[in-house]
């Protein structure tokens, strides 16, 4: 794959709604919708808006961000809405059965993960259970990100 490295300038405590600012733009060849990486494997976001010299990443954890996890052992995707914050959550139906600490996937990579289960939220009557799920990573530990060229 084809990364680039970028500086963070601003993380989520300084910038709205989850959401990077990094040091590298146009002149590095970052386009937006270009998918941003920790360690070149785990996705935590996409390039939202490019500048020459910078560029607005937003985390797929940012409140409302709608983005399509798999998970493996069920074969099956779902839609993981961020609620800020380094969570999400999604809603499932009752017969599907998820454990705490399973891992969701990007689609299309099983190396790639965008998600793990915390807690399952279900009601004997309802015919769905809400999952609520966390990042992989703590963003406020991050210096750097790579931007996969697209």
């Amino acid at each position: 794959n084809d990364f680039v490295l970028g500086n963070i300038l601003s993380k989520p405590n300084i910038s709205p709604y989850d959401t990077l600012i990094v040091d590298i733009g146009s002149i590095d060849g970052v386009k937006n919708g270009d998918i941003v990486y920790v360690n070149g494997e785990m996705p935590i976001g996409f390039v939202d808006k490019v500048y020459d010299t910078t560029s607005l990443i937003t985390l797929y954890t940012s409140p409302d961000q709608k983005t399509e996890g798999f998970i493996n052992k069920l074969n099956t995707s779902v839609w993981l809405v961020g609620r800020g914050g380094g969570n999400f959550e999604t809603i499932i139906p009752m017969e599907l059965q998820v454990e705490n600490g399973e891992m969701i996937y990007l689609p299309g990579n099983n190396s790639s993960v965008i998600a793990i289960v915390n807690e399952i939220i279900s009601e004997p009557t309802d015919p769905f259970k809400k999952i609520l799920l966390s990042s992989p990573v703590n963003v406020q530990e991050l210096k750097w990100v790579q931007i996969e060229k697209k």
